[in-house]
């Protein structure tokens, strides 16, 4: 993981998983104005985010939870078991039921109620909170 003196300036490296290819370009464009000192790399799916997990050191997790194959909570209960304590942030439109059985120490943003900077304030946090 990459690592600086200073949390509010310091470069991210961010890993955000949607099928939807719009908010996934929209993901791209709210980092790239809110945050631009930090990078992303866009999954569609559960399997393609394990693979760059596998290849790549990022920050911090952005998923949403319905995702095609291996959904967002089977993503999120494998990263939890092999690098604990690793930033997640869940953005979803998905049922309450289905966030509220997500692990402890979540940040969830719930897709059409949060404008960006609440997205990148989540991002913030739970990396400051690792730290």
């Amino acid at each position: 993981m990459t690592t600086a003196s200073n949390s509010a300036t310091r470069l991210l490296s961010i890993l955000a998983v949607d099928d939807d290819p719009l908010i996934r370009d929209l993901i791209d464009m709210v980092v790239e104005i809110y945050m631009p000192e930090s990078s992303v790399k866009l999954a569609p799916d559960g399997k393609h985010a394990l693979e760059l997990l596998r290849n790549y050191d990022f920050d911090v997790l952005l998923t949403d939870i319905e995702l095609p194959g291996m959904s967002g909570i089977d993503l999120i209960s494998y990263v939890r078991k092999t690098i604990p304590g690793f930033p997640i942030v869940v953005h979803s439109g998905s049922r309450r039921e289905s966030i509220e059985n997500l692990p402890a120490n979540i940040e969830v943003i719930v897709k059409g109620s949060a404008d960006a900077k609440a997205l990148t304030d989540a991002v913030q946090r739970v990396v400051n909170d690792r730290d």
